[in-house]
Order: C-alpha cells, then structure tokens, then sequence
C-alpha cells in the first residue's frame, strides 16, 4: 500500500502541473527564542523577497510559468512557500515569507545574546541587518527509482543574503539551510517537518557566519 501512496502522490502532483493553478494555504510557525535579558542591540532594517520563481531548486524544470505567477501577484508570491508545477503550497492568509525569515533571523540574533530593537529606538551606531530571501521551497522531487523503494523524499531549502551595516567593515554573507526526510504523502505536517530541519541547519550556519561578522 505504501508504493501505491507514493506512486500516486508522485502522479498527482505532476498531473495537476497541466490543469491549472491549485493552490492550498496552511500555518506555519518559525522557531522563537526569548529576548535576552541583556546584550547588544542590532537592527534588522529590513527583509525582502528575491527568489527566482522561475527555477526549481535543484532540478531544470520550471517553479512557476508566467501565468502562475501572474495569477498569484505579488501578495501570493510572498506567501508561497513550496509545491511543484501548478500546485502551490502557501502560508495562511495574512502570513508572509519575509516575516517568516525575518523571525528565523530574529531568533538566530536573540540565542546568541543579541536584542533586536526598531531602528527608531537604537541607540547611534547600532548594527543594521538587511536580508534578502534567495530560496525558500519545499517539493518532492521526482524519483521513479526512490518510488520503487516505497519511499519519497521531501526537501526544503532557505538560503538568505544577508548584509551587514554599521562595524568598522561592513560584512555580506549568505546563509542557507536544507532539510530533508523520507515521506509517503504530501502533507502539511510533512512541509512543516521539512522546513523545521530546514531552520535548524540555517540556524547553525547563521551562527558561523553571521555572528562572526558581528563581532
């Protein structure tokens, strides 16, 4: 039975690729830290939303065509966080993949000692943090040979440019993060899964990389 799932799961999504824009909205929550009690101010001026909708991740097939994107407007894209052809997985209504990275940065800052503060309210010389969203997907790749195993794989990807204003030299590095893990359906628990291991490898290259700069 479990071939069965993911044979069909794998024949769906590609089936709904030619039929239209499908689209499902769902939430999804960032990991949280506490803010620190004490520690440095930093600012994060801004987060803004860079990805290629034209291209996969990791593969040469086409994300989202003209008409797609189209359909989905700006508004859409920002809350489009994975799928493949035609078929969309978004976050729920309201929710944003710049805030969602912007709180991913938020607790890579706060774990590490850092209070993020408005830019109205920091004090002169204060770091400033610009980001931008380079990936952010999720997807089953197309795998005959992993169907026959009965196994699939869901993937996730976040990659962020991030710059670095206000130290003595001003610092870009670019952060990314994937998780992955063997799946038998599509399922929000599975892109939630996904983008959780996801998080979890960003948070530890943000800690290298990021932390480093602002020292």
């Amino acid at each position: 039975m479990s071939i069965i799932r993911t044979v069909v799961v794998t024949l769906v999504l590609a089936g709904l690729a030619g039929c239209g824009l499908h689209t499902t909205r769902m939430a999804m929550n960032p990991p949280v830290a506490d803010q620190p009690g004490g520690g440095r101010n930093v600012v994060i001026a801004e987060v803004t939303d860079g990805r290629a909708f034209a291209t996969l991740p990791e593969s040469s097939r086409e994300r989202l065509d003209a008409s797609a994107q189209a359909e989905l407007g700006v508004p859409g894209r920002s809350a489009a966080i994975g799928g493949n052809g035609n078929f969309i997985v978004m976050l729920k209504q309201g929710d944003s993949v710049q805030d969602w990275v912007r709180d991913l940065v938020t607790t890579g800052l706060r774990k590490n000692g850092y209070i993020v503060v408005p830019k109205t309210s920091a004090p002169a010389g204060t770091p400033t943090i610009s980001v931008k969203v380079e990936e952010f997907w999720t997807y089953v790749p197309v795998n005959f040979g992993r169907a026959l195993t009965w196994t699939n794989q869901m993937k996730a990807w976040i990659q962020t440019r991030i710059e670095i204003q206000g130290q003595a030299e001003p610092a870009v590095v670019t952060v990314s993060g994937t998780g992955a893990h063997i799946i038998q359906m599509f399922s929000e628990q599975n892109v939630r899964e996904s983008y959780g291991l996801a998080a979890d490898d960003y948070l530890i290259q943000f800690q290298r990389k990021v932390l480093a700069a602002l020292l």
